[in-house]
């Protein structure tokens, strides 16, 4: 049998780089990347491992845990196909408790939006996937088929599904739980939990800029301006600070000088309540329906006052598959963070993400991957406390790719080069063209890359890059990388 020799090549700034013989390529263009003077403070974790055989092609500091941001996508998508399969599909319930009098055509009752975590419920993004007042007309028009014109109780929003105290990730960070990126996962989702800001900009710098519209509006919301104006041609430097139920939200930043709009979008804290509103809203202007009194949370529903329902309509998501290529494409968080409570549900344990968790450690270690170093606080990545290696993120695709049900199927989710998703407008004109498809990260001091290379030999290689720390901005780290992996695909 013919050996396969291996060598070892040390850098300048410590570690060393694995690679087979005949793929010197590789190793040249990992020794370039590591050897950069702005990553001499960097930690930096490489693996590139052969789809067919499972050997590793190359590396360097494979085994070193590091902060993965939106490459933890990965390990949670394929779980979640392979454990809820491609075709799981959500519902969300029309239901009603008391009894319907037809005589006076009253609920003398509440009525109620029972979520089962669909992320998709109202979503813009999908196709096929009704928007927001789409989908509360055709709730309306369904409730009013019961023949009921006025509702002696409330208009119910019921996220109880997944755990109600955990919506949002663990250990997410203050500052990124307001704006649209860090919206949670509860059981009554709408419109991917997010709302838009539009800002009207000022001439003067200094001045407070005026938010002229939202949209959806937050009804028993305060918004709380605390926006200025600075130089033009600057990017918006904008933060927005909401707790989850609560009832105050903060923007402050700044907005460059001009006479335009600028949108920013943020987190609803509250979706269930927002469903019930919004469907109250369509009761009333559509049909006339009246309701007694004002919608609310079940959270806040005073115990006793829900019994006995009766489940009346079931509206359906689009399959998992769908919605893991719109995860994986446009790096969704809430998306990735209700496969993760739904994982949970799945086994008969509460829809909290601790729980989904362990559920997705235990699923990957069971298929064979050594899990020793890998720490994971949720499941999209926004979490700074989950640490991944290379080499685990690179053995989980190796797996994925091997898998005969889902393999092309996930391949199929990930953004591909120059083409969709988050890595349209990169490697236009390189070798990666085409050619590589990898879900993206960043956060601050953080980039990675996971994914595939279809080589021109008709080989694929699973790959993992994650570099934390490094000294230069964000946007050359991405240049960087965006080098690096064209040189693979040569």
């Amino acid at each position: 049998m013919k050996k396969v020799l291996l060598y070892t090549v040390f850098l300048l700034f410590g570690g060393e780089i694995s690679s087979a013989q005949n793929n010197t390529h590789a190793t040249k263009a990992i020794s370039a990347l590591a050897n950069d003077s702005e990553l001499a403070h960097a930690g930096i974790s490489i693996c590139i491992i052969d789809a067919g055989t499972g050997k590793v092609i190359a590396s360097l500091n494979p085994d070193l845990s590091l902060i993965p941001a939106s490459s933890m996508k990965v390990v949670t998508t394929g779980a979640a196909l392979g454990i809820l399969g491609p075709d799981y599909v959500f519902r969300t319930e029309l239901q009603y408790d008391g009894h319907i009098d037809r005589e006076d055509a009253s609920l003398h009752g509440n009525l109620y939006i029972k979520g089962y975590g669909d992320p998709t419920l109202g979503s813009d993004h999908l196709p096929g996937v009704l928007q927001m007042n789409e989908v509360m007309d055709s709730f309306a028009r369904v409730v009013r088929r019961q023949k009921i014109a006025y509702i002696r109780g409330r208009v119910v929003g019921d996220g109880s599904y997944f755990s109600t105290d955990q919506a949002i990730g663990a250990n997410w960070q203050w500052d990124d739980i307001g704006n649209s990126y860090g919206a949670g996962a509860h059981g009554l989702n709408i419109n991917e939990n997010q709302y838009n800001l539009s800002i009207r900009q000022n001439a003067v710098i200094g001045s407070v800029p005026e938010i002229s519209a939202v949209e959806p509006q937050l009804p028993d919301t305060e918004i709380i301006n605390k926006l200025s104006t600075g130089y033009p041609d600057t990017e918006p430097e904008t933060g927005i600070y909401a707790a989850p139920y609560g009832d105050e939200i903060v923007v402050s930043g700044k907005i460059p000088s001009g006479t335009g709009y600028i949108k920013i979008k943020g987190s609803i804290p509250d979706p269930p309540f927002i469903a019930a509103h919004y469907l109250q809203e369509a009761l009333k202007s559509k049909y006339g329906i009246a309701c007694r009194k004002k919608p609310m949370n079940f959270s806040d529903l005073k115990p006793g006052l829900s019994s006995g329902r009766t489940t009346f309509f079931t509206y359906y998501s689009p399959n998992l598959l769908s919605i893991v290529g719109e995860a994986n494409k446009e790096s969704n968080n809430m998306f990735v963070e209700a496969l993760l409570r739904a994982m949970a549900k799945f086994n008969d344990l509460e829809g909290n993400p601790s729980k989904g968790c362990d559920i997705v450690k235990k699923y990957w270690k069971e298929k064979g991957i050594d899990m020793n170093g890998f720490f994971m606080e949720d499941g999209s990545g926004l979490s700074s406390r989950s640490a991944v290696s290379s080499r685990q993120l690179a053995s989980i695709l190796q797996h994925l790719n091997s898998d005969k049900t889902i393999g092309s199927a996930f391949y199929n989710t990930l953004p591909k080069a120059g083409e969709s998703g988050t890595l349209k407008s990169m490697f236009k004109n390189t070798a990666a063209m085409g050619k590589l498809c990898a879900k993206s990260g960043s956060m601050t001091r953080v980039r990675s890359y996971s994914g595939y290379i279809d080589r021109p030999n008709g080989a694929r290689w699973c790959f993992s890059v994650i570099v934390n720390n490094y000294t230069c901005s964000s946007n050359d780290m991405k240049s960087k990388l965006e080098k690096f992996m064209s040189r693979l695909c040569e």
